[in-house]
């Protein structure tokens, strides 16, 4: 009975091991068959696989492209892409990675050029983008207030304005005062205008 126990036992480990050696081979050739995963970026050109036509025997199937005509691609879901006709038309549901290959146009065509001031609008725009939040985090960290309350509250000291350094006021208090000159000149010229 023992011995009946120790083969099924033995042969189970046996199992065990050769199902974890196809799994590291298999592991391998997929990993050396593809770089790894593919991002793509917004406003980037893209044609995705009519897997639709993979599974159709009709003759007239035969010669029906399979890869669709460019498309950008709109916002990225986890894996998965939602994308626009070159005309700006939202195409309905998400696309996933597996399916979208990059389109690059022909050097010299319309597409190409409309293609790179399209990449050259959304550059300036993350660059807008990167410049506004490096300002917002500037002014938090200089401890600027928002919010304005009244030139009484402004002036009176707290005690935490106490303990920081005599440099760290001054500074402050020179912000406070060009932000008021600021505002008072906006006041004087909305009054004349």
């Amino acid at each position: 009975m023992v011995y009946v126990v120790q083969q099924q036992l033995d042969s189970y480990d046996a199992a065990v091991r050769h199902a974890i050696k196809c799994k590291a081979m298999f592991d391998k050739q997929v990993l050396e068959r593809t770089p790894g995963e593919v991002i793509f970026h917004k406003g980037q050109l893209v044609q995705f696989y009519c897997s639709s036509l993979d599974y159709t025997f009709k003759a007239k199937w035969k010669l029906l492209p399979k890869w669709s005509p460019p498309h950008h691609i709109i916002t990225r879901i986890r894996n998965s892409y939602k994308v626009e006709t070159l005309k700006g038309n939202a195409i309905a549901g998400e696309i996933h990675a597996q399916r979208l290959c990059a389109f690059i146009p022909w050097e010299g065509t319309r597409l190409a050029k409309e293609q790179r001031k399209l990449e050259e609008k959304l550059s300036m725009q993350e660059k807008e983008n990167e410049n506004e939040e490096e300002q917002s985090r500037d002014l938090q960290e200089r401890g600027c207030r928002t919010d304005e309350g009244n030139e009484e509250d402004k002036d009176k000291e707290t005690d935490d304005d106490k303990d920081q350094e005599p440099e760290n006021r001054e500074k402050m208090r020179e912000w406070e005062r060009e932000n008021n000159e600021n505002e008072n000149k906006e006041e004087d010229q909305e009054g004349q205008g």
